[in-house]
């Protein structure tokens, strides 16, 4: 079932029926409603299927380009029944409501295994589930289809071709981080190296790299599996996430002692990583001694081609997107007005955007020094550093974004069309992405 479909069964204003989602008229209700929900996440391209347990009706919402959208309601007479039916195909324990719960299912949509992680936590409402969608069967990983520029792509594989020293991708939750990790794993995988990655939880499997499962419960935490991975003759190290500062010290001193380290990082921009590092006790010269580079990424809603339209531009936001005036005020950007093939959101895909400071003598020198993120800021963009928001002006020049999409993923600022408007000087700035 299509997310349209679905959605036009819940504007229509009928119960929200099992039997009316049928996919095959042998099969139970529940295991049809369940199959048409799973189904219609994998076809909508959604990221993760959202199932809350509210009165008097549990909402299904699943996150498409980045965002949630409602796609139906089911009765709470038949919730239990929907919840058990998801964590029976998951392998979880039906009779646990009190606990939080992990599972993982598979289903197959026009001949191809997409799978799901399944999450499940305990509500004062019943128990809310969410499902992430892993596309097992279809997704491939390789530099070349992460969609950097050239500039970037250069300077990337400069970086991870080196033999050792850390390499970090920053970046926000749900910004692509993963995809990245992995495409530069698949770089690296060669017969000539032995590459172990320590990931929670493990997404994609990858041939010919040694992933372990993360699991703190077995004495497996970050911390703990990288020192047993340092006695496994590794090459490359792939850390799913540095949180800790004992996860921080080994990598760095791993980095130090002849490994490629690859790792993530929650800061907002790619020289926030140093600062990053220090907060969690590395000491400055350890850091510049082995940091090989860093990237930031987002991920920007990409204008639907069907329903998009030339717009003046706001010239507030471009004000605050591009204070030297390097684009021309003048210039057309792009909005879809919304349509059918993009549901009304005026946006259809996503696509990425990257910042990549260089590691050079004098960069080198300041992370020794411990200068102020500013500072290390200015001397990464005078070595050539596209920051985010100019590369997301790049892409809404070229007509694939909206000026204001780029403006709410670079800048924080995550206020939508119900929020007051931004003020600057005499105009008022419509901050309505949609």
């Amino acid at each position: 079932m299509k997310l349209a479909e679905l959605r036009e069964l819940q504007a229509s204003g009928e119960d929200v029926n099992p039997s009316a989602v049928a996919v095959d008229q042998e099969d139970a209700p529940v295991v049809r409603l369940v199959q048409a929900i799973l189904s219609g996440a994998a076809t909508a391209g959604a990221s993760d299927v959202h199932l809350e347990p509210f009165k008097p009706e549990m909402r299904v919402r699943y996150r498409v380009d980045g965002e949630l959208q409602q796609v139906m309601t089911i009765p709470n007479h038949i919730e239990e029944s929907v919840i058990s039916r998801i964590k029976v195909m998951a392998d979880m324990d039906t009779t646990e409501n009190r606990r939080p719960q992990d599972g993982h299912l598979n289903v197959y949509e026009n001949g191809k295994r997409v799978g799901f992680r399944v999450s499940g936590i305990p509500t004062v409402d019943g128990q809310k589930l969410v499902l992430r969608l892993l596309n097992e069967g279809g997704k491939t990983f390789s530099l070349d289809g992460l969609g950097m520029m050239p500039r970037n792509l250069t300077s990337l594989r400069e970086m991870i071709d080196k033999p050792h020293g850390m390499f970090v991708v920053t970046g926000p939750t749900g910004s692509g981080k993963s995809t990245t990790l992995y495409a530069v794993l698949q770089h690296l995988n060669g017969d000539d190296r032995n590459i172990v990655t320590v990931e929670d939880p493990v997404e994609y499997r990858l041939p010919g790299i040694n992933q372990v499962q993360s699991d703190s419960e077995f004495g497996m935490g970050f911390a703990n599996a990288l020192k047993y991975i340092m006695r496994q003759d590794p090459d490359v190290i792939m850390v799913g996430e540095i949180r800790d500062s004992e996860t921080a010290t080994t990598a760095v001193q791993a980095a130090l002692t002849g490994h490629l380290m690859i790792s993530t990082l929650h800061t907002n921009d790619a020289v926030g990583a140093v600062q990053r590092l220090s907060d969690l006790g590395v000491d400055n010269f350890k850091i510049a001694g082995s940091l090989l580079g860093s990237v930031a990424q987002r991920l920007l809603r990409r204008v639907c081609e069907n329903c998009k339209m030339p717009v003046a531009p706001n010239h507030n936001l471009l004000d605050a997107l591009d204070p030297d005036e390097t684009i021309s005020r003048s210039a057309d950007f792009f909005r879809g007005e919304g349509c059918k093939k993009c549901l009304g959101t005026g946006f259809s895909g996503r696509l990425p955007i990257f910042e990549i400071m260089p590691i050079t003598p004098e960069i080198t020198m300041a992370i020794e020094a411990g200068v102020p993120h500013s500072k290390l800021y200015e001397m990464s963009v005078a070595a050539g550093m596209v920051g985010l928001a100019n590369a997301g002006l790049e892409q809404a020049v070229a007509g694939r974004t909206s000026l204001e999409e780029v403006y709410f993923k670079t800048s924080g600022d995550r206020r939508r069309k119900e929020s007051k408007p931004i003020v600057g000087g005499s105009r008022e700035i419509d901050t309505m992405c949609v």
